[in-house]
């Protein structure tokens, strides 16, 4: 998975980064053309992961709140909050135009959480009664079900900040001339990986879990995560449509 845009060949620090060059493999994106730029993708990327950890911590509190009766108000809002001033302090360095436009015009953090509350239901997948609000999926019918399904949207969630990583990582080591193995780091690794860490998690709780989240359904939702990781990297490892670089 790669990342963000270029235009002329540069030396740094190990060799050149060409202009455009792409993140290649099944990464969508392009690596970044200097270290400002790098700074700026890296840690935008790892944002917006770090809401998705903060949001999926939001909806396992929505779910224990159906087996104890605690409230959840204002937990969605607080992270969103503290990611728009993460965000703005990013964004007003230098970053390019096209990071600036998808994180602060789509926006971003709105449609990861819209994206997290429609998925909901593929975790949070035992019982009858409804979770409600904009939330899809049920509250969980036992403790059990409760502790395995947040324990995989935990998971989950941590698979992505880790592979936030992992392109971070892989663009620092391009851009040196000294690329790293990058499929290893994301899966790989049999040890190390971010999906042999989620594999640990997956494996923890399989004893405990419904049967609407099994061995095969987890690695389904695993799968589809670094999938949509790989075809969206070029959100923050972006260029112009030309090609060339953005203004910044």
């Amino acid at each position: 998975m790669h990342a963000c845009g270029l235009a002329v060949a540069i030396l740094l620090l190990g060799g050149p980064v060409l202009a455009s060059t792409p993140f290649g493999g099944d990464d969508t994106g392009f690596i970044p053309p200097d270290q400002g730029v790098f700074v700026c993708a890296s840690k935008t990327q790892l944002l917006a992961a770090k809401l998705v950890v903060a949001d999926t911590k939001c909806h396992i509190r929505l779910a224990a709140a159906g087996l104890d009766g605690n409230s959840e108000e204002g937990c969605t809002k607080a992270a969103r909050a503290k990611f728009d001033h993460a965000t703005g302090s990013v964004l007003g360095t230098g970053c390019p135009l096209c990071v600036v436009q998808n994180v602060n015009f789509t926006p971003i953090a709105k449609t990861i959480e819209e994206q997290l509350d429609a998925a909901n239901g593929d975790v949070f997948c035992a019982g009858t009664t409804l979770l409600g609000d904009d939330d899809t999926g049920f509250v969980p019918p036992t403790t059990a079900a409760y502790r395995c399904e947040a324990s995989v949207a935990k998971g989950l969630a941590a698979l992505r900040y880790c592979l936030a990583k992992c392109h971070a990582k892989y663009a620092k080591s391009v851009m040196r001339g000294t690329p790293i193995d990058e499929e290893a780091c994301e899966s790989t690794d049999p040890l190390l990986s971010c999906r042999a860490k989620f594999d640990r998690v997956r494996d923890r709780v399989a004893g405990i879990c419904p049967s609407c989240l099994d061995a095969n359904a987890q690695n389904g939702l695993a799968d589809g995560i670094e999938m949509d990781f790989d075809q969206t990297n070029d959100t923050f490892y972006c260029e112009s449509p030309s090609g060339a670089f953005v203004e910044r």
